[in-house]
């Protein structure tokens, strides 16, 4: 048997949030399982995505759904995964469940919490930090930064860093990031930067 367990709780301006149902789910191997995400945005043409986390281990992309559109990552295949925007749902169908497909799975919206939008310009070998609010009532809250080249390639994941009663976790792979977190907001530094910074950020909140 397989069990799926997905616990993240985004939470976006305005009116914009994700729900997921928080139980877990377990199937025989080989079968069918599907996961559901619910969302409300005030957003005509929103992106949703789905993410895979395995133990000790960052959240890994897998899917990205706009309208009818869908794009998998390679990583994933196409006739094992899906993820269909339907109406105010999108959920997660995976076929010929394998033992290693067992992992949190979470749905995020874009955006997932309130950021801030300006455009920001600053000289190379500069040091630059963007900030993030959110709002959770959960007491172990960790933050994830990623970065968004363009529609044509997943976003990739920089950092995580908790806050309050697990503020001493973090996952920081490059030195040139840096973060800091309070109860209700977060930030990233970039330092030295170079022409490759330049492209979209944004932070996801996960509860556990």
């Amino acid at each position: 048997m397989i069990s799926w367990s997905w616990s993240l709780h985004p939470n976006c301006k305005g009116e914009d949030r994700v729900i997921q149902p928080t139980a877990d789910v377990t199937a025989a191997e080989g079968h069918t399982v599907t996961l559901d995400c619910k969302f409300e945005t005030t957003d005509s043409f929103p992106y949703l995505f789905w993410y895979k986390q395995e133990e000790n281990d960052f959240p890994q992309y897998m899917i990205k759904s706009f309208s009818k559109e869908v794009d998998i990552s390679p990583e994933f295949m196409k006739e094992r995964f899906n993820a269909e925007v339907n109406n105010k749902s999108v959920p997660l169908k995976i076929q010929k469940l394998q033992v290693s497909d067992s992992a949190v799975y979470y749905c995020a919206l874009q955006p997932t919490v309130t950021g801030n939008t300006k455009t920001l310009y600053k000289n190379l070998w500069k040091s630059v930090t963007l900030s993030c609010q959110y709002q959770t009532g959960s007491e172990y809250p960790a933050l994830y930064w990623y970065r968004h080249d363009s529609d044509l390639q997943a976003p990739q994941f920089i950092l995580y860093k908790g806050a309050k009663s697990r503020s001493a976790l973090q996952y920081i792979p490059d030195d040139r990031y840096q973060s800091e977190t309070t109860a209700t907001s977060t930030e990233l530094t970039i330092s030295r930067l170079t022409l490759n910074d330049a492209a979209l950020y944004y932070c996801a909140l996960e509860t556990q």
